[in-house]
């Protein structure tokens, strides 16, 4: 046959083949179709053995090209179609008393610190961190696990400070020996330098505060009887079987000229009276009054740190006086049986009494 004749037989054959039905002719991979059909009739999604994240979970792509069902990364996280890390995204837990969080690579963070809070199950909660305390009425309160503060435990014969007992007393707590004197504990839990000398806090004249200072003149009514009386602390009187204290008055007319006059006191009275239109024609312009207060003799104690004295000036108008402590003392006309204030007259000046 010539070599025309050959070919054109050739091409006539070939064209001539079709695939048969079923059969693994085509370009695609083995068990899949031409048309890129699996061997089931489904479209391959995926290479056999390959696998993927879906969500916080690893599928496989199976022998048929078809992913399988997700199987979770339990306490970590898919990356890159694989189970990794220690934790899963998203996820809290305490680290001391901080809050770290899970990443989206399995990895939990630094911890974020509960500022005055306590960390409980990833969550900063309550009101304090744990292990803190503070001060609440003279005890001590503990921060809880939990955030909350317990019921404070009293702090006996100290004081709260900081959050912790300390000192060597109770704050506002006294003691007090007549050799010493008086102390108060601070609010530091230490006892106070003692006070030794008598205080007289107030001297009130009717019922109302006068002025101290011995020079600013304290106005009243002449015309009615005026009562004095002094407030005072004794320190170093600390029980009923310390010796109390003596009180003396002295009054004085110092802008009267040529009269002066006194008062002489026992040892028991802190109140005088001025009497109101006693002396006809006896009108001072001003008195001074003036108060001591002694505590008794202790021995190996300073004298001057015994005795405290107060001055006051007092101005009169309408009326004339005289002294005395009650219309029952004046008739007896004596110190004694409660009548503290023997008769305080209006006399020529230099008079002895």
């Amino acid at each position: 046959m010539k070599p025309l004749a050959l070919a054109s037989a050739l091409a006539l054959a070939l064209v001539g083949c079709t695939p048969t039905p079923g059969s693994d002719a085509g370009t695609g991979d083995a068990g899949t179709l031409a048309d890129g059909s699996s061997d089931g009739g489904s479209p391959r999604e995926c290479s056999a053995g390959e696998t993927r994240c879906a969500g916080d979970a690893v599928e496989t792509c199976g022998a048929n090209g078809q992913w399988s069902t997700p199987m979770s990364c339990t306490s970590q996280a898919c990356v890159g179609g694989m189970c990794t890390g220690h934790c899963s995204p998203g996820a809290r837990q305490c680290s001391g008393n901080g809050v770290q969080t899970c990443g989206s690579d399995g990895n939990w963070s630094q911890p974020v610190a509960c500022v005055n809070q306590a960390c409980v199950s990833g969550t900063c909660t309550g009101s304090c961190a744990p292990g803190a305390t503070q001060c609440l009425n003279n005890g001590v309160q503990t921060c809880g696990s939990d955030g909350n503060w317990s019921q404070p435990v009293a702090c006996v014969n100290q004081a709260c400070v900081s959050g912790a007992c300390v000192g060597l007393c109770a704050p506002g707590a006294t003691q007090c020996t007549e050799a010493v004197g008086t102390q108060t504990c601070g609010s530091d839990g230490q006892w106070s330098a003692p006070l030794t000398t008598p205080v007289v806090n107030m001297i009130w004249v009717q019922g109302s505060a006068v002025n101290l200072d011995g020079v600013t003149p304290n106005v009243v009514d002449g015309s009615i009887d005026n009562t004095i009386q002094a407030f005072w602390t004794d320190p170093r009187h600390c029980t009923a079987n310390d010796p109390s204290p003596t009180f003396h008055w002295v009054i004085n007319t110092p802008n009267t000229p040529g009269y002066t006059a006194w008062g002489i006191s026992g040892y028991r009275t802190d109140t005088l009276t001025v009497l109101g239109d006693s002396i006809p024609n006896f009108v001072p312009q001003t008195i001074v009054v003036t108060f001591t207060i002694t505590h008794p003799p202790v021995a190996g104690v300073d004298p001057s740190t015994l005795t405290t004295t107060v001055r006051f000036r007092m101005s009169y108008r309408n009326s004339a006086l005289t002294v005395g402590m009650s219309v029952t003392c004046q008739s007896m006309q004596m110190v004694g049986a409660g009548c503290d204030i023997q008769a305080a007259l209006a006399v020529p000046l230099g008079t002895p009494t």
